[in-house]
């Protein structure tokens, strides 16, 4: 998605926009967004003053000043093990990718972390009766249709994971040599972790938030029937120096940006 796609904003949010606007403790910027996309669609509604692109707190979770350096020491080892960051079953026209990154996860006896939905979570919990026949159908079809309900079944037991504690969930992606996926946070964690990590993008969401982070993307589009290629590609070209120095700033802009906002922090 480009700049010229920007959709409309509804009447009654720009209203509230300008009501949190006007409420700015000491008259700097009080609205956070998530990335340039998203800045340049308020800015068009008059908001220059009023906003400040900060990304998303998460990339902040390890304390390390070096992470970056870390995640490059594990790229280009081999990936024995590849977890990955599950998406949205509602989202068709991921499928083929979710079945690509499937079998790079299958490959190597990884995991499939579950984010979403109520339906995917209480399979991931060995619960299928909580949501129906209907529902682990649904699920079934959009990842594995090759394999029938009984198969499928023991493939979710095998792979299947879900998650309700984050340190639980980094540590247990630091046992991995790659994260990818269509989650954002997933594959933010697993840089938490200090386990490269690839999120594929699907949309400009996804897209601002990584450009802002300086993590590694691939758009979904040229996934193909080669991820791991493209994959390989884009961590090749990462930088830990680029990748600490932009943390470093973006940590230093959160600061500012509670301190103005008089919002006590520890970070």
């Amino acid at each position: 998605m480009h700049f010229a796609d920007f959709p409309s904003i509804p009447e009654g949010t720009l209203r509230w926009l300008r009501a949190i606007a006007a409420r700015a403790p000491t008259g700097k910027p009080n609205i956070s967004v998530r990335g340039e996309y998203t800045a340049a669609l308020l800015r068009q509604f008059g908001f220059d003053k009023n906003i400040v692109t900060l990304g998303c707190p998460s990339l902040h979770i390890n304390e390390s000043t070096t992470l970056g350096q870390t995640i490059a020491n594990k790229i280009g080892v081999p990936n024995r093990r590849i977890a990955v960051a599950a998406g949205h079953p509602d989202y068709s026209f991921l499928a083929a990718v979710e079945r690509n990154l499937i079998d790079l996860m299958e490959k190597t006896g990884g995991s499939y972390i579950i984010q979403a939905t109520r339906e995917q979570i209480a399979l991931a919990r060995g619960n299928p009766e909580e949501v129906g026949l209907q529902s682990v159908e649904k699920t079934r079809l959009y990842l594995k249709p090759d394999l029938n309900h009984d198969e499928f079944g023991r493939w979710v037991r095998s792979y299947f994971r879900v998650f309700f504690n984050i340190p639980a969930w980094i540590e247990h992606l630091r046992t991995y040599d790659l994260v990818v996926g269509t989650r954002i946070h997933g594959v933010m964690l697993a840089l938490q972790a200090g386990t490269p990590a690839v999120c594929i993008v699907h949309d400009s969401r996804l897209r601002e938030l990584c450009e802002i982070s300086c993590i590694p993307y691939v758009l979904a589009g040229k996934m193909g029937t080669n991820p791991m290629g493209h994959v390989s590609e884009v961590l090749a070209k990462f930088s830990a120096e680029a990748f600490d120095e932009n943390r470093r700033a973006l940590l230093d802009k959160h600061r500012q940006f509670f301190h103005e906002n008089r919002m006590p922090t520890q970070i």
